[in-house]
């Protein structure tokens, strides 16, 4: 994805010749040297005396581990030694190390190892739900490239797409398997019994599936793996010597992966079951459907109930289960399936060390891809991946204008305060929780009517409808939260009354907000965005439809980042501040089908229970400013007005308004008066497009984002890039010192 927010390097293709395989003697030569990579990892069984680099057999799945044995054969005939580190003498003999998750610490020889002068790789296997560590990113700094099948971090340069692989040519004869349909049994699944407390775990969900078979339609499922008790399932039959030929004899697997809602994360469960000539019935990774075609397996989530999932497996006929069949095979037999193949695997890996190692000591590359025109200079190409074919390719990085066309469509549209856009709805919430609230509602009536061309929806909950019901009044839209929804006990825990959101009302929000995006989604045209915010905030609608002409129409997550650090389970992840949330319609309708009411996280406050919702949707920094302080009621708060005119032209356009209640006065006695200064001067002033995206691009680096966005998961460098630019006035004070004098 390319966010034009973030202006730099463009890329254009240099075309390349492949170069054939040779024999290893004519293909180094005499003047050049072997390349020796360090393995190590995580799984230390594994890493220890070349165990994964001559053993294929793994107990959870099928040959898992043949892709580093196929490697190693490969890379020895090209001049590439792989070896444990355990067996490493002399880590001088080392060009570079490869990590395969990250490793327990406490190993003197890999602490050394990561000291040395080499090129260092990082593959990403394990997910965080397992583990976590391994999505450290500042852990990842001190690698020179990390592989990894997360499609929220690859970009082709850096990060570099590796998915969990598989011999597609090992698989059972599907002609055979077509003629059992009939003796086949209905259903499987096969897993190791776990638990987890974190959000995006399926083991409970596996978990309901078995319990439901089993109390349902037990004579058409069998369980199978490690660590079940029988006593407790009925439905476990034992351990599987050989999983391809327990595989066979069903014609479904319930293939589930440990973790749901992370891009990319697809494991060995869904092509054990193709290699089997079985279908499976997937739930895990949210774009499955970009690297598999959907009419390959059978999709979870297109399942209200259990019930509904078992009528239509039960009812399939050999036809329509043979059709199935028939489709996985082509699929496994033509290019699309090359970015899981070991091929794809073999030929990353060592492309890229080649590439990287040669270069690094002056000698030309041996593996493809090569470029030998002599009008190219060297220096200005880049061994990339295409993201999408996921093919090595040496690419000329081209400097262009960084936008100059978008800043002066701004500025014309600036010519007038009353532009809009029809793909913009802006929603404002408020209640009768706080006095304060009803007064800026009547502020902001006088404020939009400066802006007639942008769609403003006031909406407030209210407990004379229904739960969910909706209706417009023409002043506001009125959400229904149910009658009777608050009793003593409700008052006394709400945030009137402490502050805080309380559980309760944490709830309701989340299921108040599922019954806007049901209004949005069925009145909005297509695509749209949707802008929520909160009633004590102002908007100057120029900056934002500026910044908005630079955002993805699609997977559009956008607003101010805030970092969790607890509770422990949830620490690192980003999440957009509620009261600056800017989505795209398609992720309106995302949230709108992953919300779960009966989940733990929606006791969580909304913009919390958000990320948890969206991991696999990278968030996108935009800039936000709030007002803070303390102040006297009665007093002029030309200050106010003086600092947002300055804070304009630095390419502000959203301020938010939020004083404690002190001795000098209550809010809804001095935050109107502030807002009405920050209005003023909104209306005063003229437009700023080029600062609008400066400073948006400013905002982008000093939360380290890449291409405009950054990862789900940040860690302790969040907003420690460069960054002269405040959020809040005790910052203001330090960048603006003479505006407060």
């Amino acid at each position: 994805m390319n966010l034009a927010i973030h202006p730099g390097i463009h890329i254009t293709d240099i075309e390349i010749d492949a170069m054939t395989t040779t024999p290893e003697t004519a293909l180094l030569g005499p003047d050049l040297r072997r390349i020796r990579v360090g393995l190590w990892g995580y799984y230390e069984e594994l890493m220890t005396d070349n165990f994964i680099l001559q053993n294929g057999e793994a107990t959870i799945g099928a040959n898992l581990l043949q892709p580093w044995v196929d490697l190693n054969d490969y890379a020895r005939r090209h001049g590439i030694d792989f070896v444990t580190l355990d067996l490493v003498n002399d880590l001088r003999e080392l060009d570079a190390i490869i990590l395969s998750d990250r490793p327990r610490p406490g190993n003197p020889s890999l602490d050394r190892a990561m000291q040395a002068d080499i090129r260092k790789y990082l593959m990403l296997s394990e997910c965080d739900v397992i583990k976590p560590d391994n999505w450290d990113t500042e852990y990842h700094q001190q690698f020179d490239r990390i592989f990894t099948w997360n499609d929220d971090y690859v970009d082709g340069r850096r990060y570099i797409k590796n998915n969990m692989v598989m011999d597609a040519k090992s698989r059972l004869d599907f002609a055979d398997q077509k003629s059992k349909f009939s003796r086949r049994k209905l259903a499987t699944l096969i897993a190791g019994a776990k638990m987890a407390g974190h959000p995006k775990e399926l083991y409970s969900e596996r978990i309901r599936i078995i319990r439901w078979f089993e109390e349902n339609a037990a004579a058409d499922f069998d369980l199978y793996g490690i660590g079940w008790n029988p006593n407790s399932f009925p439905s476990y039959r034992g351990k599987v010597a050989d999983k391809l030929a327990t595989l066979s004899e069903y014609r479904f697997l319930m293939c589930l992966e440990n973790a749901r809602f992370i891009s990319g994360y697809i494991t060995e469960k869904i092509w054990d079951a193709f290699r089997a000539g079985v279908v499976p019935i997937y739930g895990g990774a949210p774009n499955i459907e970009r690297w598999v075609p959907a009419d390959c397996f059978i999709d979870l989530r297109q399942f209200t109930t259990y019930g509904d999932l078992h009528a239509f497996i039960a009812a399939m006929d050999e036809s329509t289960y043979t059709a199935y069949l028939e489709r996985i095979e082509a699929f496994l037999d033509s290019h699309k399936f090359y970015p899981f193949s070991t091929e794809c695997f073999i030929k990353t890996v060592t492309g890229i060390i080649d590439h990287d190692v040669r270069t690094a000591r002056g000698e030309k590359p041996v593996l493809p891809p090569l470029d030998n025109r002599p009008d190219v200079d060297p220096g200005t190409l880049y061994l990339v991946q295409d993201t999408t074919t996921l093919e090595l390719r040496l690419l000329e990085a081209i400097k262009e204008d960084p936008g100059a066309a978008a800043i002066a469509a701004a500025e014309k549209r600036y010519d007038s305060f009353k532009q809009g856009r029809n793909d913009l709805v802006v929603i404002i919430g408020y209640g009768d929780e706080l006095p304060v609230y009803l007064r800026a509602r009547a502020l902001w009536d006088f404020y939009a009517s400066h802006f007639p061309n942008v769609r403003i929806i006031f909406r407030r909950d209210t407990e004379s409808l229904a739960a969910g019901e909706v209706y417009h009044n023409g002043h506001d839209l009125l959400i229904g939260v149910g009658h009777g929804n608050k009793n003593a006990a409700h008052a006394a825990n709400s945030y009137a009354a402490t502050g805080n959101w309380s559980v309760n009302e944490n709830k309701r929000m989340i299921s108040v907000q599922m019954a806007i995006y049901d209004y949005l989604l069925r009145s909005c045209e297509k695509p749209f965005f949707q802008l929520q915010v909160t009633i004590t905030s102002i908007l100057d609608f120029r900056g934002l439809l500026t910044v908005l002409d630079r955002l993805p129409r699609q997977r559009c997550y956008a607003g101010f980042p805030i970092r969790l650090t607890g509770p422990q389970e949830y620490a690192g992840m980003t999440f957009i501040s509620g009261a600056n949330t800017l989505v795209s319609s398609d992720v309106v309708a995302l949230m709108r089908n992953r919300y779960d009411p009966e989940h733990l996280s929606t006791s969580l406050p909304n913009d919390v229970w958000q990320a948890l919702a969206l991991p696999d949707i990278p968030r996108i920094p935009l800039p936000f400013f709030s007002f803070t302080t303390p102040r006297q009621a009665g007093n002029t708060h030309g200050d106010v007005r003086n600092l947002t005119t300055q804070l304009l032209k630095d390419g502000y356009y959203h301020f938010r308004i939020k004083t404690s209640n002190t001795a000098q006065g209550a809010r809804e006695d001095i935050d109107p008066w502030l807002m009405i200064r920050v209005m003023e001067a909104i209306l005063a002033s003229d437009g700023h497009a080029a600062a609008n995206l400066a400073l948006a691009d400013a905002l982008a680096v000093a939360t380290n984002a890449v291409n405009g966005s950054i990862p789900p998961r940040t860690d302790e460098s969040f907003f420690t890039g460069s960054r002269r630019f405040p959020f809040n006035e005790e910052e203001a004070r330090l960048v603006y010192p003479d505006l407060f004098r």
